[in-house]
């Protein structure tokens, strides 16, 4: 798959996209005027949701944890690309601060998206 058809959903152009693991969940990237928004799809019921919580900036490296954790990188005037963690379903993002985002999707025992 190297498209993706969001239909009326958005008037931006679709920039990155991922696909989860078990493919319940779409992640994608559109650039509306020059700042990334993220988004989720639902491939079985159509349905798409914004994720709110990501700090204005330029994301990229959409990449999806087996355990279903979207990561992602993010930089701006005010962040020097750092690595995010976005739950799917809950849209609960947390910044992994200093770290690539490879450490940052690395599961632990007690988990935290951001636990070394």
């Amino acid at each position: 798959l190297t498209t993706l058809a969001v239909g009326c959903a958005t008037q931006w152009d679709v920039e990155e996209f991922a696909i989860s693991d078990d493919g319940r969940s779409i992640a994608f990237l559109t650039n509306e005027a020059g700042a990334s928004r993220l988004y989720f799809l639902d491939p079985a019921s159509g349905a798409i949701r914004r994720a709110d919580g990501l700090p204005q900036g330029v994301a990229g490296d959409l990449e999806f944890a087996p355990w279903g954790t979207l990561g992602l990188t993010l930089q701006s005037a005010r962040i020097a690309g750092d690595a995010f963690a976005v739950d799917p379903a809950s849209l609960a993002v947390t910044r992994c601060a200093g770290t690539d985002s490879a450490i940052c999707m690395r599961p632990a025992p007690d988990f935290s998206p951001c636990q070394l």
